[in-house]
């Protein structure tokens, strides 16, 4: 029986080197804490460490610098999850997650191929690939908030004139689309006067901006498809600016935790959410956060255990994530932060982070973390395991990449004549 001291050994007590067996005995998981493998104890390779995946439904947060791993980390519990069946929901930023149907090698993963499905906003960077759909957003599927923001329609009277446009179009069509709202602004700056039918003017001018970016579809959202068994659905962001993104992730998450707080009976199982850049989206007021995501993450993370709704932030800057978002995520994966004010939040955030784990953090190498709270015994220090899918957050070779810039330069001149 492995209990914690109450009190600290006196000095002079003599100190032993735990044997293998007795730390396997102490990190071991029963099956009914569905064991992730996530790594092994730093410096001893011999021993797993897995973590409780029933524990992740007190939401936890990977935090690091950029670079150390936080992201490899994050997919690699994503790999184990969907080994045990969940469904699982990415933000992706960057597109760190949209290669998962791969091998380390770039071919097809023979268990993980068909386990992933990309969803991409037409307005986001080019991704071609077989597992790859686009993202169906309906302008009558948002709320009126997100399309004015969207949209940038600002001031009290230009509010008014759009929500008017808006539900006439809605009492004609329920589902009704950009160019619906557009012709009743048009109908309406007929007989309006001069003011007036400059506002309506400025605000088909940004109605049109926004049809031509490529944002909203004929089609809505595949909302059952997220809640898919076994299954990764990958939201990729990756090129769009931050305002949309905050607009879309908020859509997305709101409508995912309505199914689950509505019991719709093709969301009954519970659903991991991963977000990546969370300070993007979780940051409070103060910080310029997401005026659309950061309020249903917020809820997410105080009530969405109630309802299967288990999150993930995954951020390198700590200092920007909301407090109370924070505060409620009980697990913690910290791999290298160097920052003064970031090892604060992170304290401040578990009371089982010590002072001395605190001073370890600087010292951690890439893909070395330390794991705190209910999902492990105790608190340890991992080497991350090797990922069996492809990782899309790698850092490029810049040595490679600079001698193939060298070599095409003495090409080019070797190929071109003296004179």
């Amino acid at each position: 029986e492995v209990r914690r001291p109450r009190s600290p050994p006196l000095p002079g007590t003599p100190v032993y080197r735990a044997e293998d067996r007795l730390l396997e005995e102490l990190l071991n998981l029963d099956e009914e804490q569905i064991p992730l493998n996530v790594g092994h104890l730093l410096h001893r390779e011999n021993i797993p460490v897995p973590i409780s995946g029933r524990e992740l439904h007190r939401h936890a947060a990977i935090l690091a610098m950029t670079r150390y791993g936080k992201s490899y980390f994050s997919g690699r519990i994503i790999e184990e999850l969907l080994c045990q069946g969940a469904s699982i929901l990415t933000i992706d930023a960057h597109g760190d997650y949209a290669n998962m149907t791969q091998g380390p090698d770039g071919g097809l993963h023979p268990f993980y191929h068909d386990k992933v499905t990309v969803y991409r906003p037409e307005a986001a960077e080019q991704f071609e690939a077989p597992h790859a759909r686009p993202l169906r957003i309906s302008v009558s599927g948002i709320g009126f908030r997100e399309l004015r923001a969207l949209a940038q329609v600002s001031g009290s009277l230009q509010t008014i004139l759009l929500r008017r446009a808006v539900r006439k179009a809605k009492s004609e069509n329920p589902l009704y689309t950009l160019d619906d709202v557009v012709r009743h602004l048009e109908d309406r700056m007929k007989d309006a006067k001069a003011d007036q039918a400059d506002r309506i003017a400025r605000i088909v001018m940004r109605l049109e901006d926004l049809s031509r970016r490529g944002i909203f579809t004929d089609g809505d959202l595949d909302l059952p498809a997220l809640f898919k068994p076994m299954h990764m659905s990958d939201i990729f962001l990756s090129g769009m600016t931050d305002y949309v993104q905050d607009v879309i992730v908020g859509m997305i998450l709101r409508r995912v935790f309505d199914a689950k707080f509505k019991k719709e009976p093709w969301a009954r199982s519970p659903i991991f959410i991963f977000v990546e850049e969370a300070h993007r989206f979780a940051a409070p007021p103060s910080e310029r956060g997401g005026r659309f995501s950061r309020d249903i993450l917020a809820r997410i993370a105080a009530e969405g255990a109630k309802f299967g709704v288990f999150l993930t932030v995954i951020s390198q800057r700590p200092r920007r994530l909301d407090p109370d978002i924070l505060a409620n995520c009980s697990n913690l994966a910290i791999l290298r932060v160097v920052n003064s004010q970031d090892q604060r939040t992170i304290q401040a955030a578990s009371e089982s982070f010590s002072e001395d784990l605190l001073e370890d953090l600087p010292a951690l190498e890439q893909g070395e973390a330390i794991l705190v709270g209910p999902f492990v015994p105790l608190p340890v220090m991992i080497k991350t395991a090797t990922r069996e899918t492809r990782h899309g957050g790698r850092t490029p070779d810049i040595h490679m990449l600079l001698a193939e810039a060298k070599e095409r330069v003495n090409t080019k001149m070797d190929d071109e004549p003296l004179y």
